[in-house]
């Protein structure tokens, strides 16, 4: 099924300060394991919300010291006693959260309660709290700096083997009026630990929003990483896929630098690219690696990769109306590529080779959100053999929709390309199964009837 984004651009705040937490309620008894809904189920028809998302922009917001060993910057957002701001919480818009999940993995390495805090108003008031202490975790719905309700769970019975260990956290969100007060809202919180079901919370009269703040008591260390997004499970699984060949480009590879649509009469597709997946197998050169330009039918503009150090691509968009960079800021107002990137991409985050790669398997989703006047904002993807980078999506502001076409160009390259399809790849997919044509029946058709029986086929 398809999933809509996000209608309205979200604001989040992430705040670090010490302070004490008490609880007003007596914890409920811990809650055991249940394994009577189906995950795939129940998430059906509502859209995830990446952590990426409460971010200003490619991660911002990261503390990048203390990270335990075997985990990098880029594995988890590591919060320590810091203090972050991307935006005001936008205090009319309960709804942005409404038919959401999060899906997130949660670590400390410290014996104290670290907490976050989820849903938030604003600093203090309504908020749902996650805190945990060796193998439990407890969600407390906060209204108004007062514990109100609160449920416990042993993470050991959903198979948390250590207590330093990751476990994955999904809350699913349903927020509707209150019947009796229309500016407050009732609120379903349902809770899956390591993909089981844990329960949920049934809230009425809340000031819940669409805020999250991520606290520390005692100086702990919180970690948050983002579980892997493959294309083939993805949203952008049902997006509309489209490659070289739908350009009329053929598969081919160049061994000196050379340009493919570039100038006067290049092959465009004037369709937009909303909800739609650029793929591609594309060996980008780890020399020679020149501009390559996607979704903009006009030279040197779109979707821009080039070369960054040996091994690195820098992913840009730039904007053709504008003339300048975009990226989770809006415009950039600059042409400089150093520092206006939309991201970085290194082969050490992806997994895989980026240049001198013949195998890479390239895609770029693109989908629109937030339009204002025709100025549109992206949620864009890169997946790369298949996975999205580093689990998160980015954001690029304030395009003007009308130059967003199927394009695809190549300015002084040496490459391999050839065109994917779809989030599967069709000859796997069809590995082991025998071809049946239609007319392999041994039976003539006789004034344009015929019925055929299973003996019939060949």
């Amino acid at each position: 099924m398809k999933k809509k984004i996000l209608a309205t651009a979200l604001s989040f705040v992430f705040v670090f300060t010490a302070v004490v937490f008490a609880f007003g309620s007596a914890i409920v008894p811990t809650v055991s394991a249940e394994e009577t809904k189906v995950l795939s189920e129940e998430l059906d028809g509502y859209t995830k919300v990446s952590f990426s998302d409460f971010l200003n922009g490619a991660g911002n917001a990261r503390e990048v010291s203390g990270a335990p060993a075997g985990t990098t910057v880029d594995d988890a957002f590591v919060f320590s006693q810091r203090y972050y701001q991307s935006a005001t919480v936008e205090a009319a818009n309960s709804y942005s959260l409404n038919k959401t999940y999060l899906d997130f993995d949660l670590k400390t390495d410290d014996t104290t309660v670290p907490m976050i805090a989820l849903y938030e108003k604003e600093n203090w008031h309504d908020y749902v709290k996650l805190t945990w202490s060796g193998d439990v975790l407890t969600a407390t719905y906060v209204n108004d700096a007062t514990a109100a309700d609160s449920m416990s769970f042993n993470l050991a019975d959903f198979g948390r083997a250590a207590s330093t260990d990751f476990f994955n956290v999904k809350i699913r969100s349903d927020f509707s009026v209150n019947s009796t007060n229309a500016s407050r809202r009732d609120a379903k919180l349902q809770f899956w630990l390591n993909d089981r079901y844990a329960g949920e919370m049934n809230l009425t009269s809340t000031d819940l929003r669409n805020g999250l703040w991520v606290r520390t008591a005692n100086s702990e260390t919180i970690y948050i990483r983002e579980p892997a997004v493959m294309l083939e499970t993805s949203p952008e699984a049902d997006f509309d896929f489209w490659s070289y060949s739908h350009l009329g480009i053929a598969n081919q590879t160049k061994t000196s630098a050379t340009n493919i649509n570039w100038g006067a009469g290049g092959t465009v597709i004037g369709d937009s690219i909303d909800k739609t997946v650029f793929r591609a197998k594309i060996d980008f050169p780890a020399s020679d690696m020149g501009n390559w330009y996607i979704g903009n039918g006009a030279n040197w503009y779109g979707f821009t990769l080039t070369a960054n150090g040996s091994d690195k691509l820098n992913f840009l968009y730039n904007c053709q109306t504008t003339g300048k960079f975009h990226n989770s800021t809006g415009n950039t107002g600059s042409i400089s590529v150093s520092g206006n990137q939309i991201a970085i991409l290194d082969p050490a985050v992806a997994g895989t080779t980026l240049r001198g790669n013949a195998n890479l398997d390239f895609a770029l989703s693109v989908e629109y959100f937030g339009e204002n006047d025709g100025i549109v904002n992206l949620k864009v993807g890169v997946f790369l053999d298949g996975k999205l980078y580093n689990s998160r999506y980015f954001v690029v502001r304030d395009v003007p929709k009308a130059e967003l076409v199927k394009s695809a160009r190549i300015y002084n390259a040496t490459f391999t390309i050839a065109s994917a399809y779809g989030p599967k790849d069709m000859g796997t997919e069809l590995s082991g199964y025998r071809r049946v044509d239609m007319f392999d029946y041994n039976k003539a058709i006789t004034n344009g009837v015929a019925s055929f029986a299973v003996n019939d086929i060949a």
